[in-house]
């Protein structure tokens, strides 16, 4: 049966060549979209209800997608369909400290409904420094979607210090949202005509 596909990279960001130590923070994100462009150095942009917004330093109104629409319409056998095409991005930037090392995380979580159990894609246990960097970027993606997947979900990801610095520094966040299945163009066809035929009823027995 297909797998889910995932996506990660990771980026930098040089301000400069500050020596003192950083705080482990969260500079921007994690926010939510339908893609991210990573095509120019030193920031991403993401597709966002707000539009496309580009981090680092975002400082407007949390732009972060919380509902998202996918057509499972395309088979992976016994009876699973899934939607090739839509993905779900996470686009986030940390400050961090020139010298020191970090794990960093992401988990991808199904939260369940009825018939359908929890479980978790994730990417763990990566290294990110000592880099010469004062903010690293972080994308990942998550996508074709099978028909079992509508529901709630969660991203979740950390950031823990591990030598250096910023040793034992740990930054946590979580993003949930819904993934929505939309009906197929002969399901709107069948809703529409059912729709009409009972307009049709009732102006009958008025």
């Amino acid at each position: 049966m297909l797998n889910k596909l995932l996506v990660i990279g990771c980026m930098c960001l040089a301000l400069g060549s500050v020596a003192a130590a950083s705080t482990l923070s969260w500079q921007n994100g994690p926010i939510m979209g339908v893609n991210v462009d990573a095509s120019v150095s030193g920031q991403l942009t993401i597709d966002t209800n707000s539009g496309p917004i580009t981090i680092p330093q975002y400082s407007g109104a949390d732009p972060s997608m919380t509902v998202f629409y996918y057509t499972p319409n395309v088979s992976c056998g016994s009876g699973c369909l899934y939607d090739p095409s839509m993905y779900v991005w996470a686009a986030s930037a940390v400050n961090v400290d020139l010298t020191s090392t970090y794990d960093y995380t992401g988990v991808w979580t199904f939260l369940g409904t009825p018939g359908n159990p929890t479980y978790d894609i994730d990417f763990p246990d990566n290294t990110w420094g000592p880099s010469g960097f004062t903010v690293a970027e972080l994308y990942s993606s998550i996508g074709q979607f099978w028909n079992t997947d509508a529901g709630p979900w969660s991203y979740t990801e950390t950031w823990t210090g591990i030598s250096g610095p910023d040793t034992g520094a740990s930054i946590t966040s979580t993003r949930d949202f819904e993934l929505v299945p939309t009906p197929e163009p002969t399901s709107v066809l069948l809703l529409l005509s059912g729709t009409l035929c009972l307009a049709g009823l009732r102006r009958r027995k008025a």
